[in-house]
């Protein structure tokens, strides 16, 4: 098994149906990497997480719509705060 594999088992193994946990899990490692770091671009943070830019900007919309992030400034230089 190489590393990334390793990476995502644990991901499959905390779900029963591979779709809620999975996305619950990212919105958690999102969280922690913003509460870092909060300059850090969708591109950026997908690269960590090692998922693709798109399903992680849909990740950071969820957490702006449930109120736990919020975009500050403009799209090419703002950045997130935790609330």
């Amino acid at each position: 098994m190489n590393c990334q594999t390793n990476l995502k088992l644990p991901l499959k193994e905390l779900s029963h149906n591979g779709v809620m946990n999975k996305a619950k899990t990212l919105d958690e490692k999102l969280l922690d990497l913003l509460k870092e770091d909060g300059n850090q671009s969708a591109a950026g943070l997908a690269e960590i997480v090692g998922s693709s830019q798109r399903t992680v900007q849909r990740a950071l919309r969820r957490l702006m719509d449930e109120g736990k992030i919020e975009h500050v400034g403009s799209n090419r230089f703002g950045h997130y705060v935790i609330k």
